[in-house]
């Protein structure tokens, strides 16, 4: 994503949609132009598989010129990414292990993950940064006309006849249970934000205010299953609360937020899910017409305000 969906894109973003498979399967870029009124090869969409805030600061921090031209930068925040359990997560461990500093390293929650992460730091097996096992490959089956290792620091993976974690993994979306799901959400017994989620989010937000970027954040909406016991189960209610007012108080202060729950917030309907958390392309079409609305509310109000007097 980082390489083509950013760094090669003839025109670099006005608009740009941060966040996990939620965003990446769940936005339809021409959809939002019509409705907040942007040309869509002005709108970038930036989530990756099982993203995180530390995703996104990584992004922004790797490639602040792509984000010059930027006059919105769309948030996705939701319960799962930000928890201290998403960490054990196999993608976020590789994207970690590429490229975090020692200090997001030692912000991780359990000790076996930080000690795997400074370790890695100090002797890279498999980051991309200075990673021995793409040396080795690199000196027995040698790209032709190539470096040995070429601008280490600007690679994204090892190029495609090396080594890559997962290479060719293939996921299947299921309809777990509906309180398994809740569960891996929001938790049951109390939720609480990563440390270095907190921190990389935080950072998104400050960047953003820095370079007088307003910040709209969403939420994507859930199975109306999950939603239901997010409000009738007392623990799982609980859990979302927490969630809630750790939102509420994030600062700098976003600019605008669209948090929905039920997908019949925005007509997408329990037929406009393709699983407990994601939409389907139905479902998209619906909540990117929901999510334009806001955005031109909150870019330009005058204009909304007639758009919606035509109708």
């Amino acid at each position: 994503m980082e390489h083509y969906g950013l760094r090669k894109k003839p025109v670099d973003p006005q608009v740009a949609f941060f966040g996990s498979s939620q965003t990446f399967w769940g936005l339809v870029p021409e959809v939002i132009g019509r409705a907040s009124g942007h040309d869509p090869d002005e709108l970038r969409v930036l989530g990756v598989e099982a993203g995180t805030p530390f995703d996104m600061w990584n992004l922004i921090r790797r490639n602040p010129e792509y984000f010059d031209n930027l006059k919105l930068a769309v948030v996705e925040v939701n319960p799962v990414m930000m928890q201290t359990g998403k960490e054990g997560d196999a993608r976020l461990q590789h994207s970690i292990s590429q490229h975090a500093t020692l200090e997001e390293r030692n912000l991780l929650h359990h000790r076996h993950e930080r000690l795997k992460q400074q370790a890695e730091w100090l002797l890279p097996l498999t980051s991309a940064r200075h990673s021995l096992r793409s040396v080795f490959l690199a000196l027995a089956d040698p790209e032709e006309g190539a470096e040995l290792y070429p601008f280490p620091e600007g690679r994204i993976h090892p190029v495609a006849d090396w080594y890559m974690h997962n290479a060719g993994a293939v996921t299947k979306r299921s309809l777990v249970p509906a309180d398994i799901a809740a569960r891996r959400l929001v938790g049951y017994k109390g939720w609480k934000a990563s440390a270095l989620q907190d921190l990389c989010l935080k950072k998104v937000l400050a960047w953003m205010e820095e370079h007088e970027i307003p910040v709209l954040i969403h939420q994507f909406p859930l199975h109306p299953e999950v939603v239901d016991l997010i409000h009738n189960d007392a623990h799982f209610h609980h859990c979302y609360t927490q969630y809630s007012a750790y939102v509420d108080r994030l600062r700098p202060k976003a600019a605008g937020m669209v948090r929905l729950l039920h997908p019949d917030e925005c007509g997408a309907g329990m037929s406009g899910m393709a699983d407990r958390m994601h939409l389907n392309e139905s479902g998209a079409g619906y909540y990117s017409l929901h999510l334009g609305e806001n955005i031109r509310t909150l870019v330009d109000p005058v204009a909304a305000e007639k758009a919606r007097d035509d109708l």
